[in-house]
């Protein structure tokens, strides 16, 4: 293995069981190489653990010990508002303390936490007991890893995960950048621009946004949501491999709006129009919603029908931006009187901020700027909400056809079934192609008497009886989270379960479920997960009803359920509960994962209620309270790959 893998050391099995088990399984994992480059097998080695392998390193403590000052600080600010903080904050109100986070220059701590804590000590003793339980160890060597990022450098390739969860795809930096110039030198929807331009853009809109901020509620704070340390949107682009193509695959494309001076006012559009979206009578939630929709379908013994699918071309680029700004405050109209929200907004305000979110749309690339003056951008947060209530408003007359007796959509995807007992066979194509005439918008589409693949799903029409099987794009890789990623153990061991869940719902005939199941596992055993945790999973997997796992969780499921299909088996043995005054007594505080600390999370939370002081008037507050902890990634083979 050292000569193979040009090491300057030799390694044992013993010293690292990670590294033989991914060279005795390499075979199993192949790339999407665009490129004329051999690979080594350093880097194949490398890249088969995933772009989303976490390794291990050097815990940092300073990172931790922010973490925890941060801990304190929430602990600290729970204490002053006790007992106030008995109601859990909705979504507006949560983007609007977002937004005033995000643009104060430092934290500020409440007086309590000093009362709380003994602040002097405290970062010493988590140091001290950091020390303890840290074993330097690492789970992949450092070489190879430094190997893989100069070979990169040095061949000049982009190595980026493919669209559609296709695998990883490894293409030369030129025909990457080709690929992304394509897309934006499309005059229709982009155009260059300048920093200049921008700056006064950006101007224009902070102005525009203190002007009218009088008219809005002042639960708010207008001023707040706009970011003043903000940049353009990242534009980048997801190879499409599963599409035909010559050298060059086509890309998605998608602009990181992390940045963005109007992030927050999309995020608080988006709180509003979800609520507004849920009466588009269309949508489709998600594929539990699909299944409940499907199982419920009763069809009529001596018809005839077929299944009909359809894809929007690039509806995202393609929506005029007035016209999504008319559609979505009519909408709103219609329909705000019967939502919940915690402030009111008028019809009025929600068409000046939609205006500043789709109306300053800017993007970066290789540090040329570019104004998307057409279209959406794929990545703003109201993105969805509003491209579904487009979608519903302009296809209504479109789909408004007898024949077509179920039509959900999923964003772009429609799927539709039409009873064609009194149409010929002969014009059954022409009937279909004519259903899809729309204005400015262009469908690709595909029918069939027997069977369809729509999202995740094969839907089969047999004896006009529906029935569903797990769908898995030819491309799909399949390439789980190795078992020795710097990830916390509960996530690895419930991976196959839950991913076991999946297809107990999706598939309709149990003994097919049974023999997806025996793949999966095979497949997580290849990822190095051991035979016991796989043989637990598999076990308790065959034990679920799947007619349990179809019964919706979600509110925002259950009332687009009671709106549209109140009478639905799937909401008619729920009890809703409120546990809100549950969650208003948590805390969540983000600890960066470390492999080689041992317990981190009971060392956490425990460190931080040993070094609460007792006996102080807070202390009823501190019995209720419950501090969550939630581990983010250290680093990972994506990081590495692109620094």
């Amino acid at each position: 293995m050292k000569r193979l893998l040009n090491l300057t050391y030799p390694i044992s099995q013993s010293q690292n069981s990670l590294l033989f088990n991914l060279y005795s399984n390499l075979k199993h994992f192949d790339f999407h190489n665009l490129t004329q480059i051999k690979i080594p097998d350093f880097a194949k080695l490398t890249l088969s653990l995933g772009l989303k392998f976490s390794y291990a390193v050097t815990p940092d403590k300073r990172i931790l010990n922010n973490s925890l000052k941060e801990a304190l600080r929430k602990v600290g600010w729970f204490c002053h508002f006790y007992p106030d903080n008995n109601q859990g904050l909705s979504k507006i109100q949560k983007v609007t303390i977002d937004a005033k986070k995000r643009n104060r220059k430092f934290d500020f701590h409440s007086n309590v936490e000093n009362i709380i804590f003994n602040s002097k000590v405290i970062l010493k003793k988590f140091n001290k007991a950091l020390n303890l339980n840290t074993n330097l160890a690492l789970n992949f060597p450092e070489e190879i890893l430094s190997k893989c990022a100069n070979f990169i450098n040095h061949n000049n390739i982009v190595i980026i995960d493919s669209d559609k969860n296709a695998g990883t795809c490894i293409m030369n930096r030129s025909d990457y950048n080709t690929q992304v110039f394509n897309l934006l030198d499309d005059k229709e929807v982009f155009i260059p621009s300048t920093y200049l331009h921008f700056d006064l853009a950006m101007n224009k809109m902070y102005n525009n946004i203190v002007s009218y901020a009088h008219t809005f509620p002042k639960e708010l704070n207008i001023k707040n949501l706009f970011v003043l340390d903000h940049r353009p949107a990242k534009f980048y682009t997801l190879p499409k491999v599963h599409k035909t193509f010559d050298k060059i695959p086509p890309g998605r494309p998608i602009s990181s709006t992390i940045n963005t001076a109007n992030k927050y006012i999309s995020k608080l559009i988006d709180a509003y129009l979800q609520q507004i979206m849920n009466f588009m009578p269309d949508v489709l939630i998600d594929t539990n919603h699909f299944l409940i929709l499907l199982s419920e379908l009763n069809l009529i013994k001596d018809h005839k029908y077929i299944l009909i699918t359809a894809d929007i071309v690039s509806l995202y680029t393609n929506i005029d931006i007035n016209l999504a700004i008319s559609h979505c405050v009519t909408e709103f109209e219609n329909y705000a009187r019967f939502c919940d929200f915690t402030c009111t907004l008028s019809a009025r305000n929600l068409f000046l901020l939609l205006n500043w979110s789709l109306k300053y749309s800017f993007c970066e690339y290789n540090k040329n700027l570019y104004f998307q003056h057409k279209g959406i951008q794929m990545g703003n947060n109201a993105s969805v909400s509003i491209a579904n209530i487009v979608c519903s408003r302009e296809l209504e007359k479109m789909l408004n056809i007898p024949e077509l007796i179920f039509k959900k959509r999923f964003v772009d995807d429609i799927f539709i079934i039409a009873d064609i007992t009194h149409i010929q066979n002969n014009v059954i194509d022409s009937f279909v192609s004519n259903i899809f005439r729309h204005d400015f918008l262009s469908f690709t589409h595909k029918h069939s008497a027997s069977e369809i693949d729509f999202l995740d799903l094969t839907v089969i029409l047999k004896k006009n009886v529906i029935s569903t099987k797990l769908f898995k794009k030819p491309m799909t890789k399949q390439s789980y989270l190795h078992f020795f990623s710097n990830h916390p153990p509960h996530c690895k061991k419930s991976l196959p379960y839950s991913c076991g869940l999946r297809i107990i719902k999706c598939h309709s005939n149990r003994d097919e479920a049974f023999s997806e199941l025996k793949l999966l596992m095979d497949r997580f055993k290849l990822r190095g997960y051991p035979n016991s945790l796989l043989n637990e999973a598999f076990r308790k997997i065959t034990l679920v009803d799947r007619n349990s796992l179809l019964t919706p969780k979600s509110p925002f499921l259950i009332k687009n359920l009671l709106i549209h299909n109140p009478s639905s088996r799937a909401i008619q043995s729920l009890n809703p509960s409120n546990t809100m005054s549950e969650i208003s007594r948590q805390i969540f505080v983000v600890v960066p994962f470390f492999k080689n600390i041992f317990n981190l999370k009971y060392l956490f939370s425990e460190f931080i209620k040993n070094e609460i002081v007792k006996e102080t008037l807070y202390e009823k507050a501190l019995e209720e309270l419950k501090i969550v902890i939630s581990f983010s990634r250290a680093n990972s083979i994506r990081h590495l790959v692109n620094r």
